[in-house]
């Protein structure tokens, strides 16, 4: 029979008889889940609620809970705005004490996995919202993991943030300890990790699988600034079908991450979503590599790309809708197909007066049998799109001549021909002249006091 952890205490922002995790079979409590500060271990018969259901398809990002009181359980919607609700009609909730390991010094590390605190991401999480409710954060708090795979919780999600209100310089950290495996597994479940109008998130160091879509910074209201970095979304499955979406997230940072085999877009939105918002993406080291696009929106967006690979069936960057775009920095980049042919820049509906571009430059623009950019119906070659814009000077058109990880091989026109962000200087001289493009530099870089040409060394990366 099912174990249920049940919150057992009427004065947490937790709800009393709030189920925060499903114990496989087999796997107690930790010691601090059973310690019965927050807790009660419950076990019962199975029944229709504690079955898992298999998503279908692209779903609202609303998650659900289960509440387990005088012997049956209940399932409910909007855990977010139950909680919530909870604080405003209760203000005299207390926090609840953690466990006593917690380390204070700097921060609170909320630990989970084999051996430590809490079992689950999820259980972890739980606590922090227990003790901290909804007030700003005065130090960082972490939920670290310390190895294992961690699957599909109570809510749908392998991890469900809502309510906590991190601060300027104490942010909330999602992140592995070091040397260890770190797998969220929502196995064909909506979403690894989702937030509901919780700011200032970082994630590091996990790898996300079998959900439709790896990380959703938001699923409802406008959520600001977060920050993926070194993390892998892993679609090769069959089940994802995007990566880290876009969707309601301004000020949206996805750094160094390997997102690949994705169904729709490595990262973006879907049309099943209204573009009725604004935000400002970057993405800067990564490997995009989607069945449909590497990136895609449909609201107002201002896009920052430079060091990334985009590998995509269909196109490099899709703006859907008449809202307006703006492409503020695009630099190093390399958009190669998968196929025969992508557009590089795809603008469904927009023409090139629709359509902002600040600063962009040596980039690998190689469409195959595509266009390097097209306007509602238009097709541009790299000269015409360089004449509207003024733009890419030093971009080219040509076969970047990838290995199978999508990394330069030698004798690529990419390895040295990248630059600096920005490389003015009084004297006008250069800052940096041998910076690979694409997302990872393989070779050695030299600087404008090197005045011999050679064949830059592949070194690469551990």
């Amino acid at each position: 029979m099912p174990t249920l952890l049940v919150v057992n205490r009427e004065d947490s922002f937790l709800p009393p008889g709030w189920v925060t995790r499903i114990l496989p079979e087999g796997e107690p409590p930790t010691d601090y889940e059973k310690s019965g500060k927050l807790w009660t271990p419950v076990t019962v018969p199975s029944c229709a609620e504690l079955e898992k259901t298999i998503a279908a398809g692209m779903q609202r990002l609303s998650a659900k809970g289960l509440v387990y009181r005088q012997g049956k359980l209940q399932e409910l919607s909007g855990p977010a705005r139950i909680i919530k609700e909870r604080k405003l009609s209760a203000p005299a909730l207390v926090r609840v004490p953690g466990p006593d390991r917690l380390d204070r010094s700097h921060s609170t590390l909320w630990d989970y996995g084999p051996g430590r605190t809490y079992g689950t991401p999820q259980a972890a999480f739980d606590a922090l919202l227990a003790q901290e409710g909804s007030a700003a954060f005065t130090e960082t708090h972490y939920i670290r993991g310390f190895g294992g795979t961690y699957g599909q919780g109570v809510s749908g999600y392998v991890l469900y943030v809502s309510t906590v209100t991190p601060s300027a310089g104490f942010p909330l950290v999602i992140d592995a300890a070091e040397g260890g495996s770190m797998i969220w597994d929502d196995d064909c479940g909506d979403c690894c990790l989702v937030g509901s109008d919780v700011p200032m998130v970082r994630v590091k160091g996990l790898v996300m699988k079998g959900a439709i879509i790896g990380i959703a910074p938001s699923d409802n209201e406008i959520t600001k600034d977060w920050r993926v970095e070194d993390c892998e979304m892993d679609g090769s499955g069959g089940v994802m079908n995007v990566g880290v979406l876009t969707y309601n997230a301004d000020l949206l940072r996805v750094e160094n991450c390997r997102i690949h085999d994705c169904a729709g877009a490595a990262i973006g939105t879907s049309n099943l979503y209204s573009g009725d918002y604004q935000n400002t993406v970057a993405i800067r080291g990564c490997l995009l590599h989607a069945g449909f696009d590497a990136v895609w929106s449909n609201s107002e967006t201002t896009l920052l790309l430079a060091n990334n690979t985009l590998a995509s069936q269909n196109h490099g960057v899709t703006h859907d809708g008449l809202r307006p775009f703006a492409l503020h920095l695009m630099i190093n980049n390399v958009f190669v197909p998968r196929g025969t042919g992508l557009n590089c820049l795809h603008f469904h509906d927009l023409g090139p007066d629709g359509v902002d571009v600040l600063f962009s430059d040596n980039n690998c623009l190689f469409p195959g049998s595509g266009s390097v950019a097209h306007f509602n119906g238009q097709d541009k070659t790299l000269n015409e799109w360089r004449a509207l814009y003024g733009s890419d000077a030093e971009s080219i058109d040509a076969d970047p001549e990838l290995a199978g990880d999508y990394v330069p091989q030698r004798g690529s026109p990419c390895l040295g021909s990248g630059a600096a962000p920005d490389t003015h200087g009084i004297t006008g001289r250069r800052r940096a002249v041998s910076i690979d493009m694409g997302h990872e530099q393989t070779t050695e870089a030299t600087v404008p006091a090197v005045a011999l040409r050679r064949m830059p060394e592949i070194v690469r990366r551990k």
